[in-house]
């Protein structure tokens, strides 16, 4: 049960990150409290039910990881987040302009009460659309260059034929996209999404020994030579390089800006 509480307070803390979003809901929930009995009934209650049935642990175990699996992040959109800061906002501003008759000082309190949200929403937390957390691409598939350099030279390899590779994290993503043909023995199932259940253990510890910083290649060559993975992928910066990967039958087919391809003898 601990592990399953981990589990949720991470997926809770991943979607909400490190904004104060969540904060701002919980005391848009005290204010809707305070502002009369229909507030709790259409907007309180439902919240808290809703929270308490995607937020428990008990049923995070024994119903949503087996009905949802890796995506029950998702059903954190059910809870009304937006909603609920957004009608505590008019609910507490009609509170305040039951008090005031000059209808000047009541449209004021509406255009300084609004300010001031998005001052706090905006002011306290972090904007994503910058440069550094987007990257140029010169291709139609909209992936990394380099991803589509590793998979043409993959597809060519086989002669256009379908391929059997184990890709790193960095890559693994962007490979699904670029070309039906690349099999990869696990994608971003193994980071808990829909199909992390299926893995096998031995592909489950070959991905990570591939995302540790000084992989055991013996371990994760016999498995890729033995299910039939015909290509190893791995990043320039990593560990690999100063391995002897022949003496585990790979050996280096291409070396490319990023990535180092291995194919098996």
């Amino acid at each position: 049960m601990a592990e399953a509480l981990r589990y949720v307070k991470y997926f809770f803390a991943l979607y909400f990150g490190h904004s104060n979003i969540l904060y701002i809901y919980l005391i848009s929930l005290i204010v809707l409290c305070l502002c009369g009995k229909d507030k709790r009934k259409i907007i309180v209650y439902p919240s808290l039910l809703l929270i308490f049935v995607i937020g428990n642990p008990i049923l995070y175990k024994y119903i949503w990881t087996k009905l949802i699996g890796g995506t029950y992040w998702r059903m954190l959109w059910m809870i009304p987040v937006v909603a609920t800061i957004g009608c505590a906002l008019i609910s507490a501003i009609d509170k305040i302009n039951n008090k005031i008759d000059n209808s000047l000082c009541k449209n004021l309190t509406k255009i300084a009460s609004v300010i001031i949200l998005f001052a706090i929403i905006v002011g306290t937390n972090k904007n994503v659309y910058k440069r550094d957390n987007f990257f140029p691409v010169n291709n139609m598939y909209k992936v990394p260059d380099s991803t589509v350099t590793v998979c043409k030279t993959l597809i060519e390899a086989e002669a256009g034929g379908e391929v059997k590779v184990i890709m790193p994290a960095s890559i693994y993503c962007y490979a699904r996209q670029y070309d039906y043909r690349i099999h990869q023995m696990y994608g971003r199932d193994v980071e808990h999404y829909m199909a992390y259940d299926l893995l096998t253990e031995e592909k489950k510890k070959v991905a990570s020994e591939m995302l540790s910083g000084n992989p055991d290649m013996s371990f994760v060559t016999e498995v890729a030579k033995r299910d039939g993975y015909k290509y190893i992928v791995c990043e320039k910066s990593s560990t690999v390089d100063n391995i002897d990967m022949e003496s585990y039958g790979y050996k280096l087919y291409s070396q490319l800006d990023d990535y180092l391809i291995y194919c098996a003898d």
